[in-house]
């Protein structure tokens, strides 16, 4: 689904967007409104294509409302295409708008469930080595009990990327 003239919620480019599932659509339990409302994120066709399986270089945490990024520099797709991971070096990323704040938390814990089945791990042991990280870094706000705010489009602007 085409969505015109929209910014991408995650690296805020201003340019088509497309409506990307949270929960897709082929996942068992999908109501059939649920392509309507509290599913549906808006993100420029390269976002959506990270987002997406067989990438699944994007996530979102259902607790803290923030993307988290796969660490992994590239994947190779089913037909032998080696795919880019530009967000690797980023551990998460706010949305720039409160669209993740409208995203219903079962399609959100869904989705997680179904790609880290895919990634042979553990979504719960992998958040907690990401809060750890944090900590250490000086990234989680205690008060709060997730990440500070950090936004994508600022530090892609910025360039100043964690090594």
């Amino acid at each position: 689904m085409i969505i015109p003239h929209k910014v991408c919620a995650l690296c805020a480019s201003k340019s088509l967007t497309d409506g990307a599932h949270v929960q897709a659509k082929r996942e068992g339990g999908f109501p059939s409104w649920g392509h309507l409302f509290g599913n549906i994120l808006r993100l420029c066709p390269n976002c959506h294509r990270l987002f997406d399986k067989p990438n699944n270089f994007i996530t979102i945490h259902p607790t803290w409302r923030v993307f988290i990024f796969s660490r992994k520099k590239k994947r190779r797709s089913s037909d032998d295409y080696s795919i880019f991971n530009p967000y690797y070096q980023l551990d998460y990323s706010y949305a720039h708008d409160d669209s993740l704040q409208q995203i219903l938390r079962e399609y959100i814990v869904t989705n997680c469930t179904t790609e880290y089945r895919d990634r042979w791990g553990s979504f719960e042991r992998d958040m907690q080595y990401l809060e750890n990280d944090l900590k250490r870094d000086g990234l989680w706000d205690q008060n709060n009990g997730k990440p500070v705010e950090k936004y994508i489009w600022y530090v892609l602007k910025d360039g100043s990327q964690r090594p």
